[in-house]
């Protein structure tokens, strides 16, 4: 299949197949490289057998790679380049992993997203798990949440890690991410159910409500390993509406546990504002790291120049919802009276829309 240069010529069996190629070029891999040296037996061989074990590698993803030891340029599909990221991985093709990562970030989108986010972090493609995690902690509650046959594919341990991030994009409130974990967790628990992202909502409703089970789900067998996402939320932030409180009891999907310690902390907070017990200055004293970790976390998104007041962070996204601009006020005390307005964040002219605008409230408590 693949011809050219001088040397030695050997039979490569790999998934089933056979290759006639060159020792001369598979040396170019660091891999085939240390095979042929004397010190093996493959070096004194003319077949050489390969068990490829990583189920990520196609055979059209080791041709691709091997192609490569041939020619200057690889034509590469956003389809199949995990396998060719895969492939390459396992013979050290360093120059091919690198035109990999280029073809992945300029196509990070909500089919391609979570895919690539894996492959970036088991081959180890710094630059491409960044982009991906960006892009996932921008758009998790919007796109990735509108399109269930997605949501259903992040593994609890990415999404553990979406929630947790400080960086992550959440729109309306914290009990709008705790509805996006409630549907992700009905559509693991569900796989065979199909629909669209209001209808998964409903759905997702009520599954829990109806669900006659006096243990909580997520200390049951069935859910235990899917607790993560759930533990990574800001608890202190779900307890803060009547209606929500009443949606978390019916659900029963948090543990009581959980939630027990912060019924005592909110009303001994209330308590210590009522008798003005509350240090003055403490707000000048928190750091980025402690208010980033605490926050209250709000958002929305402007879709054209509306009048929206805000202590914002935002960010602006490009044709693939890939952060092209951030812009934030920094950490900024601000004691308001009832109807006072202060402008935090005045946008400069890099700023296009769509725009995403967050808010992150912070107080003692």
């Amino acid at each position: 299949m693949f011809k050219g240069g001088e040397g030695s010529d050997v039979t490569l069996h790999a998934l089933g197949r056979k290759w006639r190629l060159h020792k001369l070029y598979l040396s170019q891999s660091p891999y085939f490289k240390s095979m042929f040296s004397e010190n093996w037996r493959e070096a004194r061989e003319n077949e050489i057998s390969i068990e490829i074990v990583d189920p990520n590698i196609t055979m059209a993803g080791l041709e691709t790679a091997l192609g490569s030891l041939y020619h200057d340029e690889v034509q590469l599909q956003p389809a199949d380049v995990v396998s060719v990221v895969a492939a390459a991985a396992l013979f050290q093709l360093d120059g091919l992993l690198t035109q990999c990562g280029e073809v992945m970030m300029s196509c990070v989108n909500v089919q391609t997203a979570i895919v690539f986010l894996e492959a970036a972090t088991a081959y180890s493609l710094r630059p491409v798990q960044l982009r991906c995690q960006r892009w996932l902690e921008t758009n998790l509650m919007t796109h990735v949440n509108d399109q269930p046959s997605v949501l259903r594919q992040v593994s609890p341990a990415v999404l553990s890690s979406l929630v947790a991030s400080p960086a992550l994009v959440v729109h309306q409130t914290e009990f709008s991410l705790y509805v996006v974990l409630k549907v992700w967790l009905f559509l693991r628990l569900c796989a065979d159910w199909e629909g669209g992202g209001s209808a998964a909502v409903v759905a997702a409703h009520k599954f829990f409500q109806q669900r006659a089970a006096e243990e909580p789900l997520l200390d049951s067998e069935e859910a235990g390993a899917l607790a993560a996402p759930f533990r990574a939320l800001r608890h202190q932030h779900l307890v803060l509406h009547p209606l929500d409180f009443e949606v978390l009891h019916a659900d029963n999907i948090i543990p009581p546990g959980w939630l027990a310690g912060l019924y005592r902390h909110q009303w001994l907070t209330l308590l210590r504002l009522d008798q003005g017990l509350v240090e003055p200055g403490w707000s000048r004293d928190v750091t980025e790291a402690q208010f980033d970790a605490c926050a209250l976390r709000c958002g929305r998104t402007l879709k054209d120049r509306q009048k929206v007041t805000w202590r914002v962070t935002a960010v602006c996204l490009d044709e693939q919802r890939s952060p092209r601009h951030t812009q934030s006020s920094g950490l900024t005390a601000v004691q308001l009276a009832r109807g006072q307005e202060v402008r935090v964040l005045t946008l400069d002219e890099a700023a296009t829309y769509p725009l995403l605008l967050l808010a992150k409230l912070s107080s003692n408590s």
